[in-house]
Order: structure tokens, then C-alpha cells, then sequence
């Protein structure tokens, strides 16, 4: 009985070593295969994979040193906007009071104009001519104007 089982346990631990032997040698071929170019020229499976990866990862830095840079220039500009803004509004203050004070009045039209410093001067015309009696009729009547709801 005890012969059985120490048989039964060197053919099982034969099978053992017969398929860790198998599986070894699959694996050297398989790295082998990877790290060799099939052809001679061509590049391995290995440098193709390092290959890629480095595209993908010189790709991802590029990408964020561009964000990085972009916000910075954005950043800049948007200061010079602001600053140019400021500028503008300070002018007509000094240049038309009344008009100055108009635009307080406007707050939808003052963060247009701090965004879009450039459109001062057609802001002006128009506020201009809300108060050139655009309402005021040329019969000379004081009738008030119409407006509709």
C-alpha cells in the first residue's frame, strides 16, 4: 500500500514537472519573440511598445504645456482687457460726467464694455442719443412718449 502511494506520488509530481517544464519553455519562447524583431528590419514587439508609449506620454506632456502656457497668455490678456476697461471708462467719466453717470446706470452695458473695451465709442453714440430727445416729437406738443408693455 505504502509502495502505491509513493508511486501515485512520483507519477503526480512527474506530471508536475512535465507541464512546469512545458510552461517554462513557452514562456522563454514568448519573451524571446518579444524582445527579438521578427524581421530584420523591423523593430521589436518590445521597442514598438516603448514606442507607443512614449508618443502617448510626450503627447500628454505637450498637451498640458500648452494648456499651461495658453491660460498664462489668456490670463494676460484679460488683464489687459481689464486695464484697457478701466482706462476707457475713466476717460469718458472725465470727458462726459453725465454720461459717466449714465453707464452706472447700464450695469448690463458697463460689463460689456469692460469685456469689450473697443466698443466705447458706439456705446456712446447710442447713449448719446437716448438723450438727444430721440422720444421728443418735432411738433413742438409736449405730449409724453408711448411706450408698450
Amino acid at each position: 500500500m505504502v509502495s502505491i502511494l509513493l508511486a501515485a506520488i512520483l507519477v503526480l509530481l512527474a506530471g508536475i514537472s512535465a507541464v512546469s517544464w512545458v510552461m517554462v519553455r513557452n514562456l522563454r519562447r514568448t519573451v524571446r519573440n518579444f524582445l527579438t524583431p521578427q524581421a530584420e528590419n523591423q523593430a521589436s514587439p518590445l521597442a514598438q511598445a516603448v514606442d507607443a508609449a512614449s508618443i502617448m506620454i510626450g503627447r500628454a506632456i505637450t498637451m498640458q504645456l500648452k494648456a499651461t502656457f495658453m491660460g498664462n497668455e489668456r490670463g494676460q490678456q484679460k488683464g489687459e482687457q481689464a486695464v484697457m476697461a478701466d482706462i476707457a471708462e475713466d476717460a469718458l467719466a472725465t470727458k462726459a460726467p453725465l454720461i459717466g453717470g449714465l453707464l452706472s446706470a447700464f450695469p448690463t452695458l458697463q460689463k460689456t464694455l469692460r469685456r469689450n473695451p473697443q466698443l466705447l465709442d458706439f456705446a456712446l453714440s447710442k447713449l448719446g442719443n437716448l438723450g438727444s430727445g430721440s422720444g421728443h416729437n418735432g411738433g413742438g406738443s409736449s405730449a409724453s412718449p408711448k411706450f408698450r408693455l
